[in-house]
């Protein structure tokens, strides 16, 4: 590395990320508003203080070297958090009106916010409401990406500057379709589906899911025969209404989604169950967040009281516990 890496100026990076948008020089130095030669120095400048080369240079084109399509990647992560630190600061100096973007996308997940979000604007009447459906996946990269302040989506909830509390595990069952032979049982072990045509969530966008049943195969020592995926709770049923394959499916899809052409049948042996956990970023200041976290802990006691679907961990309950006197205090 360059002896002086901490003498880099906002604007030499700016720069670069346009010059790697454009790969021309002149071109980037139009959309920059400086002259061809300061723009070049600004880059000649940047890469003596790094000790590498950004581009590969000559008479007929620009091209990123590999180290500088490394460097691109993480310049744009910070010249994109700074300019969110920005406007986070300035709401915050304005005192202006406080939006809290929450992004959800299981069935469960929507049944807490029905109960939190009114409870949430009683407490928090200045404070606009922004929810927003996608898979785990998804809601993961909007919370890094500062497009989502709080996300109730599936573990793994691996990402940096990124905080999670385990908030439900709800009951696994089994959808299958309507005429299907199983259909005539009680309850359907996962020996009983092994060989079956299996239906799974997308492994792309909820690879959690995904894991947690496969895994229940290579518990029981047989093959999970994975033939369709969906990224939807509504895509896996379609795909099992049409008789493509069986799913093993969180108890409240079945409860809220279209299930026409399918039977549910209870997960027979050891109880399984899936997590639901609350993510958001450890630097956000915003205070809806410890409010709306406080009443989704309150929400999944009382679900727990009377649905057995749905079971809350001992961490969530005395987190919630905790946070209270808290809340209250910032709610009002």
């Amino acid at each position: 590395m360059g002896k002086h890496t901490r003498d880099m100026e906002l604007a030499q990076l700016e720069n670069f990320v346009v010059v790697a948008d454009h790969l021309h020089f002149r071109r980037a130095a139009a959309a920059a508003g400086v002259s061809a030669s300061t723009l070049s120095r600004q880059i000649a400048d940047l890469e003596d203080d790094l000790g590498f080369r950004l581009f590969e240079r000559n008479r007929r084109q620009v091209s990123l070297s590999p180290a500088g399509a490394a460097f691109l990647a993480e310049t744009q992560a910070v010249l994109h958090r700074l300019r969110f630190a920005a406007i986070d600061a300035a709401r915050i100096a304005q005192g202006t009106q406080v939006q809290l973007r929450i992004g959800h996308g299981d069935a469960v997940g929507l049944a807490l916010l029905q109960s939190a979000l009114p409870q949430l604007r009683a407490k928090c009447p200045d404070v606009r409401l922004e929810v927003i459906e996608g898979p785990s996946a998804e809601l993961l990269d909007g919370l890094t990406s500062r497009a989502l302040d709080i996300a109730l989506l599936r573990p793994p909830v691996h990402a940096a500057g990124v905080d999670h509390d385990h908030l439900c595990d709800e009951e696994l069952v089994v959808a299958m379709p309507a005429e299907h032979r199983l259909c005539r049982q009680p309850r359907v072990s996962v020996a009983d589906l092994a060989g079956e045509p299996l239906v799974v969530p997308s492994r792309s966008t909820a690879p959690g899911a995904y894991d947690v049943i496969v895994g229940l195969f290579a518990a029981e020592r047989c093959t999970a025969n994975v033939v369709e995926e969906g990224t939807s709770a509504s895509s896996v049923f379609l795909l099992v209404a049409t008789g493509l394959g069986v799913a093993v499916t969180p108890v409240y899809a079945t409860r809220h989604v279209q299930t026409t052409g399918i039977e549910v049948r209870p997960l027979a042996g050891r109880a399984a169950a899936m997590a639901l956990h609350a993510a958001w970023r450890s630097d956000d200041p915003n205070e809806a967040i410890p409010v709306l976290r406080t009443l989704l802990y309150d929400g999944v006691r009382q679900l727990a009281a009377v649905d057995s679907g749905v079971a809350a961990p001992v961490e969530a309950s005395a987190e919630g516990d905790r946070s209270q006197r808290d809340v209250d205090e910032l709610g009002g």
